[in-house]
C-alpha cells in the first residue's frame, strides 16, 4: 500500500485484529530502536512485512546470514494485556534514520497499514534530552 514514497510489503498473510503494536525508530539515544530489538528478539517475533521507499538510503540489513529491509514489522503470538484484550503484539523497527521530507509518508503509511489490518493501538517510544543538556553527557 503505497503512500506518499513509502511502501508497506506484507510477507506473511497475518490476522493482526486487536494487536498492539510498538514503533521503534531510532531518535535520541536510540532508545526507539534498542526496545524494539530487545523485543523482536526476547519474543522470537517472526516478520511479517516491510517497508520500501525510494528515498530510502540504500542500506539493507544481515542477521544470521538472512538480508532484510531497513524498516521491518515483526508479529508474535504474546498475550499483552493483564485482560488479554491484546492478543498479539506487533513491532515496526527501523534501521535507518529516515529523511526527514519522508516523515510525513512514512507516517501515513505505517497508520494506513495499521488501520488495514485491525490494529487498535500503537505506541511510539522514543527518547528526549533533557532541557539543557547536550552532546555525550546528555541524559535521555
Amino acid at each position: 500500500m503505497p503512500t506518499k514514497g513509502v511502501t508497506v510489503v506484507d510477507t506473511r498473510d497475518e490476522p493482526l485484529t486487536g494487536a498492539m503494536m510498538v514503533v521503534g525508530f531510532p531518535t535520541h539515544g536510540l532508545v526507539g530502536s534498542v526496545a524494539a530489538s530487545y523485543l523482536v528478539h526476547a519474543l522470537d517475533m517472526e516478520p511479517i512485512a516491510y517497508m520500501t521507499s525510494e528515498a530510502f538510503p540504500p542500506t539493507v540489513v544481515m542477521e544470521e546470514g538472512i538480508v532484510s529491509a531497513p524498516v521491518r514489522l515483526y508479529a508474535s503470538k504474546l498475550v499483552c494485556g493483564v485482560d488479554r484484550s491484546c492478543d498479539q503484539l506487533v513491532v515496526a523497527i527501523a534501521d535507518i534514520q529516515p529523511p526527514i521530507d519522508l516523515l510525513n509518508g512514512l507516517g501515513r503509511a505505517l497508520l494506513d497499514w495499521t488501520e488495514a489490518k485491525g490494529i487498535h493501538l500503537v505506541v511510539a517510544v522514543e527518547g528526549q534530552p533533557l532541557e539543557g543538556e547536550v552532546g555525550a553527557d546528555a541524559r535521555i
